[in-house]
């Protein structure tokens, strides 16, 4: 390379190729132009390429003390960038040992005490060697061993799946029957799953084309997801104590709530103290969606129904999303590829938000009472029972556009950790200014559609007509069918006519109010199978928030969603049916 240089009074006047550049006395660094990072000045201190080119001017320092104190700084900023890797490194190895010395300590003074922290670090580390170096460097052997066995298996697939679903269905039939023969009336609830099943397949859009696999698949995850929250010990025990941690986090919204408005806030409860426990929960959400915990939670899940149900790529991540988002931000985590999806993955993307709820108002309905381990596992259970529903209504007939490694994480739009909490926080406030208002408008034109149907009814001799009795008459056999005692039946439809006519809000606020008024009302179990039931937003309130959420999203296919919405209310509402009814049936 050559390089001329000619002397200008002070500056030096560099030639580097056919490119003429203008740097401060000092030593002038040759290389290309483009590699061109730093250049060195008289006293050695490296300062970075902030101009157009090749060589930067190096700024302007003061005389005396602060002009010293400027130069060393602007050096040691340089070179801490110029080994970012090296002090990051060395930050994290710090923190973690002084982590490990604290769990040390810890563990010293009271080894009972500190194990759960214990077994939560090892979970961490596995996790991290597992997917840092284990998976990187048996990936590949292991895909290229996966495929060679779909290979060699796949002209027997079909045989093999109907012969492993045969397995399957033949031993739910013997642990039932051993398990049901002291109580054969929880055999109803079967009922109820085969009702769902059988109404799926007459409202199907193309019976023919049911992809079986996807159902029974679907059937087995929420049969053994129940098992393991329901009837094992271990699973039970786990699911309460992450109820109570959630539970526990979120009690700290009190501490606020007690700030602001009190005292008297325990006189306006649903204000007070049910309200902002949702605000916080979404300031938490938000937080984690943006460092990528959310994300990754969501990636893995989907993953999991992915490969377990045979669902597409896109379907089974938002399904997953559904478990801790809201319906109108479950979606998002597929936008990009809303014009890509078929009918039927549009189908199970709608049904999948009209029967689940979201993680803030998950929490929210444990702040009134509900049960946070019943919530969370319905939570759950309800993502793989809506991709049943969706796929029982409307087969998949096109070959998905999409696949799962296709599929880049979202972390939304916020520029920090800040900026993300404080948009959650007024989102937040929107979203509580609007359930509020919700509820003084839907409680009030309850009241007035029972002021009405008595004053029918008085006309007939039936003054005590009401929405909530002819719930509880229309939706009796529904109940019984999920496995509900008869003398509860009719309150637990008029539960089920609250939150489909109205919402779940006002049908879980109905719940607290009828345990409490009367303890005896509802059994235990009645009090399970129908939490089970109401945890979704499968109603008709809802219907216009998908029409309206869809339609930004997805302004080319309008007349897609206009024409399936009602039919994914109707998969949201059975898939609810279905896990309540699944808990019915292991419910001793």
């Amino acid at each position: 390379m050559a390089l001329e240089t000619g002397n200008l009074g002070q500056i030096n006047l560099a030639f580097v190729g056919d490119q003429e550049k203008v740097v401060p006395n000092g030593t002038v660094v040759s290389m290309p132009v483009q590699d061109t990072s730093f250049i060195v000045g008289p006293n050695d201190v490296g300062y970075p390429n902030q101009y157009d080119g090749g060589y930067a001017n190096e700024p302007e320092y003061p005389a005396g003390i602060f002009g010293k104190y400027e130069r060393m700084r602007d050096g040691l900023g340089f070179q801490i960038r110029q080994h970012k890797n090296l002090v990051r490194g060395t930050f994290w190895l710090l923190v973690l040992a002084g982590y490990i010395g604290y769990l040390v300590y810890a563990l010293t003074l009271n080894f009972d005490r500190a194990q759960s922290l214990l077994w939560v670090t090892i979970a961490v580390i596995l996790l991290v060697i597992y997917f840092n170096f284990f998976k990187v460097h048996t990936a590949v052997p292991a895909e290229r061993i996966f495929k060679s066995i779909a290979i060699t298996i796949k002209p027997q697939q079909s045989r093999m799946q109907i012969t492993f679903f045969l397995a399957f269905l033949v031993a739910v039939a013997v642990f039932l029957g051993f398990d049901t023969y002291s109580s054969p009336e929880r055999l109803r609830a079967l009922a109820g799953v085969a009702s769902v099943i059988l109404l799926g397949v007459l409202f199907s859009q193309n019976p023919g084309r049911i992809n079986w696999r996807i159902v029974v698949s679907g059937l087995g995850f929420q049969f053994v997801f129940g098992l393991i929250v329901l009837r094992w010990d271990s699973g039970k025990d786990a699911f309460t104590f992450a109820g109570n941690a959630i539970q526990r986090v979120l009690s700290f919204a009190n501490n606020g709530s007690d700030f602001v408005f009190s005292p008297g806030e325990n006189d306006h409860y649903m204000a007070f103290r049910v309200m902002p426990v949702l605000l916080f929960a979404s300031f938490l959400i938000s937080i984690l969606y943006h460092i990528g915990a959310m994300g990754w939670f969501v990636e893995k899940i989907g993953w999991a129904i992915y490969i377990g149900l045979g669902t597409t790529a896109c379907e089974s991540i938002s399904a997953a999303a559904n478990v801790f988002l809201g319906m109108t931000e479950a979606p998002l985590t597929i936008k990009p590829y809303m014009n890509l999806l078929t009918l039927s993955e549009l189908f199970a993307v709608m049904s999948g938000g009209f029967a689940t709820i979201s993680g803030g108002l998950m929490v929210t309905f444990a702040a009134m009472g509900i049960d946070a381990k019943n919530l969370l596992a319905a939570s759950v259970m309800n993502a793989p029972s809506a991709l049943v529903m969706a796929k029982l209504l409307v087969p998949e007939v096109h070959k998905s556009k999409t696949r799962f490694k296709d599929l880049k994480r979202d972390t939304g739009t916020a520029y920090n950790v800040l900026d993300a909490a404080m948009t959650a926080a007024g989102c937040a406030v929107q979203a509580i200014s609007g359930i509020l208002s919700m509820l003084i408008c839907a409680i009030a034109f309850l009241a007035l559609v029972d002021a009405f149907l008595s004053y029918m009814g008085g006309l007939v001799d039936l003054p005590n007509l009401s929405l909530a009795m002819i719930s509880g008459y229309a939706f009796y056999p529904l109940a019984f069918l999920m496995g509900v005692d008869a003398r509860e039946c009719r309150i637990v439809g008029q539960l089920l006519g609250y939150k489909t006519f109205l919402n779940e809000f006002v049908a879980y606020t109905e719940l607290q109010k009828i345990v409490k008024n009367d303890p005896t009302a509802l059994s235990e179990k009645g009090q399970t199978i129908v939490t089970y039931a109401l945890c979704g937003f499968a109603n008709f309130s809802s219907v216009g928030i998908q029409l309206a959420n869809f339609s930004v999203m997805a302004p080319g296919r309008k007349k897609d969603i206009v024409s399936i919405v009602l039919k994914a209310l109707l998969a949201g509402f059975l898939a609810n049916v279905l896990t309540a009814s699944v808990a019915g049936l292991l419910i001793g």
